[in-house]
């Protein structure tokens, strides 16, 4: 079994249940203007895609509304749970001496609070958030980035995400790549996509990250 120095993992959707406070947040707004989608219609064309997601359902004042999002969202952060076993994993594979780093496309200010609130930013060696890189996912050069934040080398690294943008950039950046797919994210969207795509590896529960990254 290959071993593994180095684990990073994604944060959206990953370690933490953000996609389902973004989706309530959408729900709420939406609602509160007289607009009702079902969460298919919201993933689909929303998320990833906010403006032109809005523009494409004739949203009126669809940057205004991205505020009141952002706001209700910063609201239900107060709410947000990391999946279950992130923190006894994440301890673990501290114990045995993985030496660990987290990549959010969020900013620092957003991200790290809750790092700290829920207790896991002391098993994170490094952690690279939205304003440290210009790329966007699935652009191989953020996880060479935060490869190299960690003075760490793509040959003893594992990076864990949980979409097929995050398998995509692991594959592009030659890195082994674990992806994190429970079966409360299906509504979001990549399963089939997933399912199609040769060679990637998927788990349902966080823990068996422990299994592999020994």
């Amino acid at each position: 079994m290959r071993k593994y120095k180095f684990v990073i993992f994604d944060w959206d959707g990953c370690l933490a249940k953000t996609p389902d406070l973004l989706l309530k947040a959408f729900k709420k707004v939406l609602l509160g203007q007289g607009l009702f989608f079902q969460d298919e219609q919201i993933v689909k064309y929303m998320f990833g895609n906010w403006i032109g997601g809005l523009k494409y359902w004739g949203v009126e004042d669809p940057m205004g509304t991205i505020d009141r999002i952002k706001a209700e969202l910063e609201e239900a952060k107060l709410e947000l749970e990391l999946y279950p076993g992130v923190t006894q994993t994440l301890s673990r594979l501290k114990k045995r001496g993985k030496i660990l780093g987290l990549i959010s496309t969020g900013y620092a200010k957003e991200v790290l609070p809750y790092l700290k609130k829920t207790g896991i930013d002391k098993y994170l060696s490094k952690v690279i958030t939205g304003e440290t890189f210009t790329w966007k996912k699935p652009d191989k050069r953020i996880l060479e980035e935060a490869i190299l934040g960690l003075k760490g080398r793509k040959a003893d690294t594992l990076w864990v995400g949980n979409s097929m943008n995050d398998f995509v950039m692991g594959k592009a950046a030659k890195v082994e790549t674990l992806i994190f797919y429970p079966q409360e994210n299906q509504k979001f969207g990549d399963n089939k996509l997933l399912d199609q795509e040769v060679g990637v590896r998927v788990i349902t529960d966080f823990k068996q990250i422990l299994r592999i990254a020994t």
